[in-house]
């Protein structure tokens, strides 16, 4: 049989479970937004501090480049100033040795028209183009101790120099009004136009 008697307690039960649960639903709900309000705080202090390191870097960033881009040119102006020191330095240097070659040529040259029976043209040429040939060799290998933009200085020689000296050095041989003056006069515009080439060539 159903038992429908009613305990005289039960109400205060159920007044005091409704009391204990109201608290702990408002605690929760009180929990529940606090934390909600902490992290929405947290969160823009954090994307404001990101921000900050952010900007602080691009700051840092234009600085570096900034001093990279003095920072090269710089390193342009010694560069050019290296440039120019070492062109001066293969120039003079090239000069000395091509002068050098010049001036021993008199001397042979005027050696082989006194040592010489010039009617014999095919071995005198051979002997001319030998000197000149020896002479250039001699040259280059003096130029193979010097570099410049990374070459050796014998890179910008041209063995064509060879024939063309030996060519004038016979043709002032063979003239009726052969002089040393004449020869000497002859062998500088050749060497100067041989200069004037290799300086061009470095500049290429």
């Amino acid at each position: 049989m159903l038992d429908i008697s009613l305990d005289p307690n039960h109400p205060i039960i159920i007044a005091k479970g409704i009391s204990e649960n109201g608290i702990l639903i408002m605690i929760s709900a009180f929990y529940l937004v606090t934390t909600a309000t902490l992290m929405i705080f947290s969160g823009r202090w954090l994307f404001k501090v990101v921000n900050g390191i952010i900007d602080k870097q691009e700051k840092n960033l234009v600085e570096i480049i900034k001093i990279q881009k003095e920072t090269t040119m710089l390193l342009e102006t010694i560069n050019d100033g290296l440039k120019d020191k070492t062109y001066q330095q293969a120039i003079s240097f090239a000069e000395c040795w091509i002068n050098t070659n010049k001036y021993r040529l008199y001397s042979e040259a005027e050696r082989i028209k006194e040592e010489n029976n010039l009617q014999n043209r095919e071995l005198i040429e051979k002997k001319v183009y030998s000197i000149v040939h020896n002479a250039y060799e001699k040259r280059n290998n003096a130029f193979e101790l010097f570099n410049y933009r990374g070459k050796k200085l014998s890179d910008f020689t041209d063995i064509k120099w060879v024939e063309k000296v030996s060519n004038s050095i016979l043709d002032v041989l063979y003239d009726d009004n052969y002089s040393l003056k004449k020869m000497h006069k002859q062998l500088d515009i050749e060497y100067d136009e041989i200069f004037n080439e290799f300086s061009k060539n470095l500049t290429r």
